[in-house]
């Protein structure tokens, strides 16, 4: 991940909370590899308690994926906020992952800086993925 999208992820995200934030992740793929080259930040419009739940705003998410498309980039996966939580998947993101996406979950309560992990979900199974680059 390039530090730019890293900051960009993190302003977000302190900005957002108490709510979650949340965004997409644009990118390169190299086989396996991933390269965030930059993150979007997308409004939160989870109908319910947003402090504990996310729902990217579909327009922008249909918008972004056009964009980056014109860019010859493509979409990598998605971010959000746990803002009083750890980097770790809960329950309700398990069960919403896609299988082709990356998810990256910035953890606001770990301490004064926020701290990111990456994950993967396929076939019931959760992986942490390498992150290396965003500080």
């Amino acid at each position: 991940m390039t530090p730019a999208a890293w900051q960009r992820i993190a302003a977000h995200a302190a900005a957002s909370a108490p709510e979650e934030a949340c965004g997409i992740l644009i990118g390169q793929r190299n086989g396996e590899e991933r390269l965030v080259l930059d993150a979007e930040p997308c409004r939160n419009v989870y109908p319910g308690d947003r402090r504990r739940h996310f729902l990217i705003d579909p327009e922008r998410h249909l918008a972004v994926q056009r964009e980056a498309r014109e860019r010859g980039l493509a979409i990598l996966g998605f971010y959000h906020s746990h803002p009083e939580g750890t980097a770790l998947p809960s329950a309700e993101d398990r069960e919403q992952a896609h299988p082709w996406a990356l998810m990256l979950i910035v953890g606001l309560g770990e301490g004064p800086d926020p701290v990111a992990r990456a994950w993967t979900f396929e076939a019931g199974h959760c992986r942490e993925e390498p992150l290396v680059g965003h500080a």
